[in-house]
């Protein structure tokens, strides 16, 4: 199998997404480009993968990514031109991938919480501060809940950090790729709906009365 177009998600699949424990195994040969390899497994929703990410974030490193997985990052290259034997074993809730007969990974399968959020105040300021992350690619829907609070007022200063791209990283050359923006949030009540952008940490200042 060898791939001719050029692009983002150009995948190909195969097996039954309810297999759960078995060994994945295959050659792969790098022909171009400025990364290696995705090797699928464990994925049921094409657009939501778990992946054996081999030479990524511009060839620098190796990692499991996506699903119950918790990422693991090792550093690693993959060369043009040259062949490679991947493997992959999945058993037991466990999952070992293997680079040229070489351990690079040995992970539990993890869930990973699906929203994350903390409250705090900032006395100085007199403002309560509520954070939320989405880890995922889509706009996630919240609906928020302050119990136990004083009077509040009914507008927040909301900061956003995101970007549509979960690798997404500042350089030198390009340090404002991941950066925050600012905005007003007018709808702040005891019980509020908000949505949070894809990949985002949203943080809200509302004022204490």
């Amino acid at each position: 199998m060898r791939q001719t177009a050029e692009g983002e998600n150009i995948r190909a699949i195969a097996g039954d997404p309810t297999w759960t424990d078995y060994p994945l195994t295959l050659k792969a040969r790098k022909l171009g480009g400025g990364e290696g390899f995705l090797v699928m497994f464990h994925t049921s929703d094409i657009d939501n993968p778990t992946w054996w990410n081999i030479g990524g974030r511009g060839d620098t490193e190796h990692s499991l990514q996506g699903g119950d997985l918790a990422e693991d990052h090792v550093h690693g290259s993959i060369e043009t031109g040259r062949w490679y034997d991947i493997r992959i074993e999945l058993h037991g809730g466990k999952v070992k991938a293997f680079l040229d007969d070489k351990l690079i990974h040995e992970t539990d399968l993890k869930l990973i919480a699906a929203f994350y959020a903390a409250v705090g105040r900032d006395l100085s300021a007199h403002e309560l501060v509520v954070q939320m992350v989405n880890p995922f690619s889509e706009p996630m829907p919240v609906d928020v809940k302050l119990n136990g609070t004083g009077k509040l007022g009914s507008k927040a200063k909301i900061i956003t950090l995101s970007n549509a791209s979960s690798d997404a990283e500042n350089t030198f050359e390009h340090p404002d790729t991941v950066a925050p923006k600012t905005g007003e949030f007018t709808g702040v009540a005891p019980k509020f709906s908000c949505v949070l952008s894809p990949h985002s940490l949203v943080t809200f200042r509302i004022s204490e009365k």
